[in-house]
């Protein structure tokens, strides 16, 4: 936590200093107008070489305070994950939500996300949730009675975010192993959920060819999350009817599994 002694000192100490140089003058003069770019511009060029720790804290802290991130999947595990991290990290934090008076979606309004009603097949309400963002956590979900409605959502919020022109970077969470899917045992039309795997690679290549600035693809593996309810119920409803965990896999079998807790921190990095 820094303190207000701190910020106030600093900042003084940031004004005198850049009035001292007429080399930085405009940048003076940007900072006091809240200028983000030109701040940001600073913070990346200049401030690293010409001053302090605790001054390039502060105009970090501007930055932050400043940024906002769209977070698809706000009201689940990882969506929830991430926001919360973003929150933590001063970033501003814009949500779609299906029902605004449901009890996940009260609850990030509590922590102080801006709420949008909508959903990834109403493009109008999309445009409206990432206006004004600069980041955009994608995380869009399997629909197995629509095997192409997830690459169909994930090009709305693809092309929302290209369209709103201040979105620079894009996280999206994909899954282990894609890309390297092709290379399964017996791997062909006929393997069992294949369109899974395809509509990952194929929204992995969507956000490295949608031309935004920065794009970033985690690829977690099982979560953790999946044997508690209410997931377990549809992953593994033996081990929740009888408490019997059926798995294909040898007892031997290392799995790979991950905290969505984990996966959250990285996205918001």
């Amino acid at each position: 936590m820094v303190s207000t002694e701190l910020v106030l000192g600093t900042m003084g100490q940031l004004h005198k200093v850049l009035q001292s140089s007429s080399m930085h003058a405009s940048l003076y003069r940007s900072i006091r107008q809240s200028d983000f770019r030109a701040v940001e511009l600073a913070n990346h060029l200049l401030l690293y070489h010409f001053f302090p720790l605790q001054i390039r804290l502060v105009i970090n802290l501007k930055i932050m305070s400043q940024a906002v991130a769209f977070v698809t999947g706000g009201t689940g595990h990882q969506g929830g994950a991430t926001t919360r991290e973003l929150l933590n990290a001063g970033v501003k934090v814009h949500a779609l939500v299906r029902d605004p008076s449901s009890k996940s979606a009260i609850e990030l309004q509590r922590l102080g996300v801006l709420l949008f009603p909508g959903d990834f097949d109403n493009i109008p309400s999309l445009k409206t949730a990432v206006k004004g963002a600069t980041a955009v956590f994608l995380n869009v979900s399997p629909v197995i009675s629509d095997t192409e409605r997830e690459v169909i959502h994930a090009k709305n919020i693809i092309d929302s975010a290209v369209a709103s022109g201040t979105v620079t970077s894009i996280v999206y969470s994909s899954v282990t192993m894609t890309g390297k899917h092709e290379r399964f045992p017996n791997w062909g039309p006929d393997y069992p959920l294949a369109w899974y795997w395809l509509n990952k690679a194929k929204i992995e290549s969507m956000v490295r060819g949608s031309g935004v600035k920065c794009w970033t693809i985690l690829r977690p593996a099982m979560l953790m999350n999946n044997y508690h309810q209410p997931t377990a119920s549809f992953m593994f409803r033996d081990l929740v009817q009888r408490r019997v965990f059926l798995t294909a896999y040898k007892p031997d079998t290392a799995m790979t599994l991950v905290d969505p807790n984990d996966v959250g921190r990285f996205a918001a990095v």
